[in-house]
Formats: C-alpha cells, structure tokens, sequence
C-alpha cells in the first residue's frame, strides 16, 4: 500500500512538471519574436522598445537596449512573418553618433577597416566641416544670384554680381543673412566695388519677455555693414534694437516695420575721416504679389541723426520677380539699389543709383 503512493505521488509530479515544462515553452512560444533587416544585409532578433528622436530602440537577446537610426533600417517583421511599418526617417537626422558597441553601419562590416579618410590628418575634419555647411546653406539658402560679364577686345569690361539671402523663420522668431556685392572694371578703370553683409533678428514679444501681448508684436535687433570703393568708404557699420510690428507675415505676403535708436560708425578715405552718430531707425520690410507670376519686394530703412538733423541716411532695395518654372524657383528679376548720405565724403555724390537684371534661383 506504501508503494502504491509513492507511486502514485511519483506520476503527479511528473504531471505537474510536465504541465509546467509545456506551459513554460507555450508562454516562450507566444512572446513576441521581432527581426529588424538593416539595408547593408544584416538583421537582428530581439523586441522594439519604441521609436525616439528618430532613432529605434531595439533589445537584444542578452538584454542589451540599441539604438537604430531609422535610416538605416528596410523593415521589420514579427514571429508571424507580419511586417511591421516604421515611421519615416527624419529629413534631417540629429547629430547623435550610436554608441560604441553597437551596430556598425549596414555598409560597413564590423572587422572593415575605416575609411582613407580617417587616416589623412585634416581630411576628415574638412569633410565634416563641408557636410556641415552644405546642410546649413539648404536649411538657410532663400535666394542666390550669380552673375558676371567678361569681353576682351574692342571692349574691355570686367564684372561680376553676386548676391544671397539667406533665412530661416518660425512662428515665433526671424532671422535673415543678406550678403553679396558688385564688382566692375570698363577699360581698366574701376567702375563699381561695393559688398555689404546684413543680418536681422526678429523675435515676438511674447517669446522674448513672456508679456501677455499679441503675436505682431515684436523685438528686433539688426546690423548692417558695407563697403563702396567708389563712394571713398571703407567702412560703414549700424548696430539698432528696437521694436516693430508684422501687419503680414506669410511666405508670399509680408508687410514689417521697425523702428528704435541706433548707432552707425562711418570711415572714408581721400580725405580720411571718420564720422560716429546716434540715429534713429525705422525701416519698412515688403514682399508681395502683383500679379499671378509677379510679385515685388522691398526693403527701405530711414537713419536720420539724433545729434544733427541735417545728416540723413536712405537705403531702399527694389526688387520686380517674374516666375521663369511653375514651381515658382526661377526667376527674372529687376533690382534696383539706391544709397543717399546727405552728407557724403568731400568730392562724392550724396546719391548713389544701382539697377541690375539677373536670374534668381529661389528656394522657398
């Protein structure tokens, strides 16, 4: 009778462990099984965490978390062969470099060797300072013109044109780069060499004081800089903050104005002299359309001096854009530039007139 439960208690715990056992191996079984195919040919098994900051993070069988750029990734299926959509890749991925220890690139072999470039000293460096500029001129770049005349013969004339605007705006806050110049030389006698550097920033009052205040409202701080060889002026610079209002601000339609004190320091030659003045600064920022293929843009800044009413300096830029393509990026346009110092270095004109016909490359 002894026996007979022993026995008896020997088949139940083997039931039990068996029973235990399959459950064990079902539960495994029913876990989910994911694999991820890079693009290079490799894949891994393990469990997605999720996606963040464009990067997926995957688990491994020994626990290790990594973290996948999504570009690097062609699909992902589960156990049931099932394949899983990932959101698309970031059209600029951030700057994070994965951790050492994880996956290598899908086009590199973990034993590669690096690259040539890693081994000639510089080299790297200047690829990453080019990729770093080329990213940043596509984000910024708004408008570029290039242009020039060459002739040799009968006629000698030299000249060159160059111009860019570059931007970059959100809701909240504007920045602009306008640099460019115009470079001329007609039977060796220098006919125009003028080059200016220009920024602005705009910021809405909310954003910058946390004023409980509506978004037209904003707080600017600009500086312009040129030099005219023709004008006998090396150097003038203008540095102003203030305030201004945004009545439009759209990608076609813009209507800004600022206005607050500022400073311009000047510095000319024959005879050298050098002229520092508290102004004032207002200035009128315009991009509109006229027609369906036409539209006009215009920047006009006003700098009378505080200290002497008689010195007043006027800048306007005029711009006429006729679309050349349907998809509004070529463009014909004519600009004319026009520079009034009331009082200009002994011997020059106080007025200075400048009208050019270019194509125009724009970006948005």
């Amino acid at each position: 009778m002894r026996s007979r439960r022993i026995l008896a208690g020997f088949i139940l715990a083997v039931l039990v462990l068996t029973g235990g056992v399959t459950t064990t191996v079902r539960a495994e079984a029913d876990a989910p099984h994911e694999r991820v195919f890079l693009k290079g040919g490799r894949e891994l098994e393990g469990v997605s965490l999720g996606v963040e900051d464009g990067f997926l993070r995957w688990e491994i069988g020994t626990g290790q978390e990594l973290r996948i750029p999504l570009d690097w990734i062609d699909r992902m299926e589960v156990s049931s062969g099932r394949e899983e959509e990932l959101p698309p890749a970031p059209t600029e991925p951030p700057g994070v470099t994965p951790p050492a220890g994880e996956t290598p690139k899908p086009d590199q072999p973990a034993d590669a060797e690096p690259p040539w470039t890693n081994k000639v000293p510089l080299v790297a460096p200047a690829l990453n300072i080019y990729q770093g500029v080329q990213k940043t001129a596509v984000v910024w770049a708004r408008q570029v013109t290039l242009g020039g005349t060459f002739t040799e013969g009968n006629a000698r004339t030299q000249a060159l044109n160059i111009a860019s605007v570059l931007e970059r705006n959100t809701p909240e806050n504007s920045r602009q780069m306008d640099v460019g110049g115009q470079w001329s030389r007609n039977a060796g006698k220098q006919t125009a060499n003028r080059w200016w550097l220009n920024s602005n920033f705009d910021w809405s009052m909310k954003e910058a004081f946390d004023w409980d205040v509506t978004d037209p409202w904003i707080v600017f701080m600009t500086s312009k800089n040129e030099y005219n060889g023709l004008a006998n002026l090396n150097y003038r610079g203008t540095v102003s903050t203030g305030v201004g209002y945004r009545f439009y601000f759209e990608p076609k339609r813009r209507l800004i104005t600022r206005f607050g004190p500022a400073f311009t320091v000047e510095s000319y030659k024959d005879p050298a002299q050098t002229r520092t003045t508290p102004d004032i600064f207002a200035e009128l920022e315009l991009r509109w359309p006229l027609f369906d293929r036409t539209s006009i843009e215009q920047k006009l800044r006003v700098q009378p001096n505080m200290a002497n009413f008689e010195l007043v300096r006027v800048f306007s830029t005029t711009g006429l854009s006729v679309d050349l393509d349907e998809k509004d990026r070529w463009k014909l346009k004519l600009t004319v530039q026009t520079d009034y110092v009331s009082i200009p270095n002994p011997g020059r004109k106080p007025t200075d007139v400048t009208s050019i016909i270019s194509v125009v490359y724009q970006r948005k």
